[in-house]
């Protein structure tokens, strides 16, 4: 049995996969302690306003990637000068998010008037700023660890993080008592985590890499069409996670909305853990693109195991589960949320066949995929409501994930000689 886990083990594909799980798991502990900490401390008035200026950073920062993460995971492994790709995506990246903040700012009065006290408060503007430039280059970082097949120094990273968060907090609390000593915390605490990454984790990871602040020439098209078209299907796999929410608001009411939020948030939480098989076998794909029809069928089995297993787990306790957030959430949503875990299965065959079609480059059928599988969800879930009420959304959603799996296989069988999972290929450098 040990040395059965132990080769199970060691090979790259089977033990990222399990560090990447892990890591989602140590960012929602960490998620969960932090705020915890920050509502027995403060306000809750601070609270809601550091919680806001955060998810505003988040949100920026992850647009301000613009696909260079799957970049760098696609050709940092074929590149022939990989230094210069890694700062050139942090500079470009960083400089987008730079820009977005002061849009952001500008335009506070619009789109989100309770952070007007970000504009107003020099002392807010530096450190929101702060916040989401340390967020780009610490999620772009991210994506370099695993481009070289080293989730591990993302996991160091993150418990690191953790710690100087929660540290930092309690200290700052003392000095601030309003939102500043959120915010503060877990910026400095970014900050910090992020210099280790940078000046220690990194050059282990690529030998001879120094942070330059320094703009490239230019960054070759290719890469930068690649970075883009993933940009755009990444923001599509997300929208039905702000869409699905409101599209039930709007047809059924903000009390079926609140319980659609709730077993929307546990079951896409759970899918998100299901689908660390899928990045995984992205970086591995990368680095051995020969071996992508064999990589791509343990990563299904691994994939779905994983699925299978949670989705399982949560159906058992899906009562006390919904209960915990009231009474009426476990009468109302639970037929909903078995629903929607379901929809879990076929969704991380989606993920991993997305991740296919990122290594072979085939980003026309990716953006394909992605658009469909958002309009299907969105237009299926709003015609199942009409008969079925809340859980109408949810068998929608199922139904559409159901189809797309269908679109897939069609889509394989097109291919001449099956390419996408049979035809060996090789990574074109990018110098």
């Amino acid at each position: 049995m040990i040395y059965k886990i132990k080769a199970h083990l060691g090979q790259t594909l089977h033990l990222n996969t399990y560090i990447l799980f892990t890591i989602r798991i140590v960012a929602t502990g960490f998620s969960f302690l932090f705020w915890a900490l920050a509502a027995r401390l403060l306000t809750a008035g601070a609270v809601g306003l550091a919680s806001g200026t955060i998810s505003a950073a988040l949100l920026l920062a992850g647009l301000a990637q613009l696909g260079f993460g799957y970049a760098l995971v696609r050709h940092l492994p074929s590149t022939k000068k990989p230094l210069k790709l890694l700062n050139g995506s942090f500079m470009v990246a960083g400089l987008f998010g730079a820009a977005l903040v002061v849009i952001f700012l500008l335009g506070l009065k619009i789109w989100s008037p309770a952070l007007l006290p970000l504009r107003t408060s020099r002392e807010a503007s530096s450190v929101f700023m702060l916040l989401v430039m340390s967020l780009v280059l610490s999620l772009l970082s991210h994506w370099a660890f695993l481009a070289r097949r080293k989730p591990a120094f993302t996991l160091a990273k993150q418990i690191l993080q953790m710690v100087l968060a929660l540290f930092l907090l309690l200290g700052l609390s003392f000095f601030w008592g309003d939102h500043m000593a959120i915010t503060a915390a877990y910026t400095m605490a970014m900050i910090l985590s992020l210099g280790v990454a940078l000046f220690f984790f990194l050059p282990r990871v690529e030998p001879g890499y120094k942070f330059s602040v320094t703009l490239p020439a230019r960054l070759r098209s290719p890469l930068t069409s690649y970075a883009l078209t993933n940009h755009v299907a990444d923001q599509l796999q997300r929208g039905p996670d702000a869409l699905m929410a409101l599209l039930v608001i709007n047809v059924l009411g903000p009390e079926s909305g609140a319980y659609f939020f709730v077993a929307w948030a546990i079951a896409s939480g759970l899918h998100t853990l299901a689908a660390s098989a899928s990045q995984a076998l992205l970086a591995e794909g990368a680095n051995q693109p020969q071996m992508m029809p064999e990589l791509a069928g343990k990563s299904l089995k691994i994939g779905l195991l994983l699925a299978v297993t949670l989705v399982l787990v949560a159906a058992a306790v899906s009562w006390p589960l919904l209960a915990f957030y009231g009474i009426d959430y476990a009468n109302n949503a639970r037929g909903c949320l078995i629903v929607l875990l379901a929809s879990i299965l076929p969704s991380t065959i989606l993920a991993i066949y997305l991740s296919v079609l990122r290594v072979k480059d085939q980003l026309h059928s990716l953006l394909f995929l992605t658009a469909t599988s958002m309009a299907s969800g969105l237009l299926l879930a709003y015609l199942l409501m009409q008969g079925f009420d809340l859980i109408g959304a949810g068998l929608g959603w199922l139904l559409s994930r159901l189809l797309m799996v269908g679109c897939v296989a069609i889509l394989w069988k097109l291919q001449p000689g099956r390419p996408s999972l049979s035809t060996h290929t090789t990574l074109n450098s990018i110098g």
